[in-house]
């Protein structure tokens, strides 16, 4: 279901048409290329194509791109540049790029080495500032031919004791502090020539750290003074540096659509080098959606191109790529299967299944109408302003359809931004026709009436069955569409007998179903038990483990099935976190507000301003935290409580050889203009 019909491809075309032949393949991106199977006399063409010098070409760019691109103000924000094919070639042929490389480089490591004397230079400020209190010039804080004089630095927690023990050498020293800190106590110490080797064994016991500054000429202040001097300097000429940097920018789209050519230039190698060839022909062998076939043998024709295309179906043995084929609005929900894995060519695709729960849950967890209103305007706003592709693209449109949904359940939720509009209309009452309505349309508010809240636990556990119930089923076609019957009456079946069985008796005992249809649904709750604990070993040749399996199979569906639906609980308490964080938010604001209206003179200014600021950031907050948790906690109950009743996963992804650019996006275009030679 929904995964598209795979044919495997050969192509052999001449050496000389191996640029249009890779034009046509990447412009038209629906062949996905593998290593080409051994041919009779053909060799590996991978051994004739260089990538040394692409690479570094590519590297050299990437590296001009990311300094360039510091200095370019909202970088981030900004669209890519749109190119045609053409003059993304003619940038590559005409661009003086290596020479911008080149002074770029140098720039660059220009403004490393002013950073690292800049540096270098706060550091000595740094440490001469710790000596700030000394009023004598530094190149005299060295030894005379009678005197040694030191400075140096002992912990301040020894220095009274590093003082007695002086004392006691009845030894004159002169000891002056100059600084002292919570740490350290900084000191000038003077003696006679005669008593160095008594103080300089005390010195050492105490942990005496030299400091040598007797290089320096003039006074600390002097010289911290000359320093700060040569930071400004340094400051002029990075900025001198950065200026001349500044002149490159507007090469920069022209650097980058250079790269992106490159890279298509990069990728047809590629593609080249998993080829086979003989002395005059290329093979090139991958796999084409069925429905693509047709395309590319039209253009074939056109370009009158001389090869030949074998299309085959592929065989058992063969592991195809896989694609999923869904339609808009599912076809977005093909990102969250992906995110679990790509199924295998013979398991069904769990998009369509998937789509409407998580549509479903994402509002359920959100339950804020007013949030879905910001959800839904913010992803479309995105969408339109970015023209993102690929995966970005499909993830705001989930958000965009969980927007649609949130406004829905926190519609009957009365979630409005928490209780804004019953706030508002109690101090305007211009707003109480607005807070009526949403009242009545809350028709499970848990604010207003507790029992609500009850409901809404009881409709999020009716979802978890609902959803295990398809995962059921999602399984029992999975194994049909495979021709697997007994697996699908022996597993599947039996469970659904179960699970009706299970929940028959619920609703029965519980007046939801007539009571006269208990002794049926305990029929199907025994049938399928006994089913589960006959068939569940079957893969076991000892009996003995087949009937422990059989048990323990019938146990784990009965506890697991209980164990799975309260997960679902999940939904429900995070619809009420929602609300009640926005509830919060509100009330804090105006709260706040009023304490600040109190101030004379300034008061209504002030609390209308805090009041807007924490409703601004404190709604922010809590849309981004919910969104979070809404994707997280929908994605785990697809992917632990659904997809693990059906789904194994791991097939292998079609990846068409295509034309994929990183910086530059490029204008659709007519094919005559797309077949180029890349030089």
């Amino acid at each position: 279901m929904a995964i598209a019909k795979i044919n495997k491809i050969n192509i052999v075309f001449l050496k000389e048409e191996q640029d249009i032949v890779l034009s046509l393949l990447q412009q038209a991106g629906v062949v996905h290329l593998e290593e080409a199977s051994s041919y009779l006399e053909f060799y590996n063409f991978n051994e004739k194509v260089d990538f040394s010098s692409i690479d570094a070409d590519i590297a050299h760019l990437e590296y001009t791109i990311g300094f360039l691109s510091d200095f370019q103000k909202g970088r981030i924000l900004k669209r890519r540049p749109v190119f045609t094919f053409k003059q993304i070639q003619e940038s590559a042929i005409h661009s003086q790029w290596r020479d911008i490389y080149s002074r770029c480089y140098q720039s660059d490591r220009v403004l490393k080495e002013i950073t690292a004397e800049k540096n270098r230079i706060s550091l000595e400020i740094k440490s001469l500032q710790n000596w700030e209190g000394l009023n004598v010039h530094l190149e005299n804080t060295c030894s005379t031919k009678l005197c040694s004089i030191y400075l140096g630095i002992i912990p301040v927690k020894v220095k009274s004791a590093f003082e007695e023990n002086i004392k006691k050498t009845n030894i004159s020293v002169a000891i002056s502090i100059i600084r002292e800190d919570e740490e350290n106590a900084y000191l000038l110490v003077a003696h006679r020539k005669e008593d160095e080797e008594e103080i300089s064994s005390i010195l050492k016991s105490f942990s005496f750290q030299y400091v040598r500054l007797h290089h320096l000429k003039g006074t600390v202040k002097e010289n911290i003074e000359r320093l700060n001097k040569d930071i400004n300097a340094l400051a002029d000429g990075y900025n001198t540096v950065v200026k001349q940097a500044k002149e490159f920018l507007p090469s920069l789209f022209s650097i980058m659509s250079v790269y992106d050519f490159l890279y298509l230039k990069k990728e047809r190698n590629i593609a080249l080098s998993s080829t086979k060839a003989s002395k005059k022909t290329i093979v090139f062998q991958g796999w084409i959606c069925k429905k693509d076939t047709n395309i590319l043998l039209k253009l074939i024709k056109e370009k009158q191109i001389l090869c030949e295309v074998i299309i085959s179906e592929p065989q058992k043995t063969d592991n195809p790529p896989v694609v999923l084929e869904n339609k808009q609005p599912i076809k977005p929900f093909e990102y969250i299967t992906n995110v679990y894995g790509v199924p295998q060519r013979f398991e069904i695709d769990p998009t369509p299944f998937l789509a409407p729960f998580f549509f479903i849950f994402f509002g359920f967890c959100l339950t804020d109408a007013g949030y879905g209103i910001v959800i839904f305007l913010l992803s479309i706003w995105a969408i339109l302003k970015f023209k993102p592709r690929g995966e970005v693209f499909y993830l705001l449109w989930i958000l965009c359809l969980g927007g649609i949904s949130t406004i829905f359940f926190g519609a009957l939720c009365g979630g409005w931004f928490g209780n804004a509009p019953s706030m508002l209309a109690n101090s305007f009452p211009v707003f109480k026709p607005a807070a009526d309505f949403t009242a009545r349309i809350g028709v499970l508010d848990p604010m207003a009436n507790p029992q609500n809240a009850m409901n809404l636990m009881l409709i999020a556990l009716g979802l978890g069955v609902v959803h295990i119930l398809c995962g059921n089923i999602a399984g029992l076609i999975n194994n049909i569409k495979n021709n697997l019957w007994r697996d699908a009456i022996m597993d599947q079946g039996f469970m659904l007998i179960l699970l009706t069985g299970i929940l028959g008796m619920i609703f029965s005992s519980t007046g939801v179903a007539p009571g006269n249809l208990k002794n049926m649904f305990l029929i199907f709750l025994s049938l399928g038990t006994a089913g589960i604990i006959i068939f569940a070993g079957r893969s076991y040749n000892n009996i003995g483990f087949r009937i422990f399996n059989g048990f323990y199979s019938a146990y784990n569906a009965w506890a697991g099935f209980l164990a799975d639906v309260l997960s679902y609980s999940r939904l429900w308490a995070l619809g009420l976190v929602t609300g009640v964080m926005a509830t919060t938010v509100n009330m804090l604001a105006v709260q706040t507000g009023q304490i600040f209206w109190a101030l004379p003179v300034i008061g209504p200014l002030a609390g209308i301003t805090v009041g807007f600021l924490i409703i601004l950031f404190g709604h922010t907050f809590a849309i981004a935290i919910n969104i979070l948790g809404a994707l997280i906690h929908t994605s785990r109950l697809q992917f632990v409580e659904f997809f693990s009743k059906f789904f194994k996963g791991g097939g292998k992804t079609f990846v068409p050889f295509s034309v994929k650019t990183k910086y530059v996006a490029v204008k659709n275009l007519p094919f005559v203009e797309a077949v180029v030679r890349i030089p």
